[in-house]
């Protein structure tokens, strides 16, 4: 468990792996903060619209990070297939930052298995890959290479895939 503070609440939050993301979630379900590894050393931390990229050390299952004054250190913890429900509130790929999309890989009916890239957004010269977090299949496609996304704007819709289809 780690303490974070939330809107001047103290809560007490545990980081989920969620392959290439942290989320961290509220007691009541609500998503505050995700991070996401960009590439060795730097990870895009967004909290609600507010998009920061820090440093950090990744050492076997720990990731250590500091962030606005505070220092976290989170532990992966692998999921199990039925979990999958559970640790994704959302069948939405959304931009994670400001940016141009570099490429879209995806189409709609194309079944995607866990981390295959979705799409590519570009901003400040740097590349961030959106990949798939759970089996799924592509229901609809938002975007086009070249265009123009803003934070939180939906890219990409996806249905998860029954277990029985994994």
């Amino acid at each position: 468990m780690a303490l974070y503070k939330h809107q001047q609440e103290i809560l007490d939050l545990k980081g989920l792996w969620q392959e290439e993301n942290f989320v961290f979630t509220s007691p009541e379900g609500e998503d505050l903060l995700t991070v996401q590894e960009l590439e060795p050393g730097s990870f895009l931390v967004r909290q609600g619209a507010q998009v920061s990229v820090v440093q950090g050390l990744q050492e076997r299952n720990q990731l250590m990070l500091s962030f606005q004054g505070q220092s976290f250190v989170l532990e992966r913890i692998k999921k199990n297939a039925g979990q999958i429900h559970d640790l994704n509130h959302s069948n939405l790929i959304e931009a994670p930052l400001t940016g141009k999309v570099l490429q879209v890989n995806v189409s709609v009916g194309q079944v995607l298995e866990v981390g295959d890239p979705v799409v590519i957004l570009e901003s400040m010269k740097m590349e961030t890959a959106l990949n798939a977090p759970f089996a799924a299949q592509v229901q609809k496609v938002h975007c086009a290479a070249g265009e123009s996304v803003s934070t939180g704007q939906v890219l990409v819709e996806l249905e998860p895939l029954k277990e029985e289809n994994l």
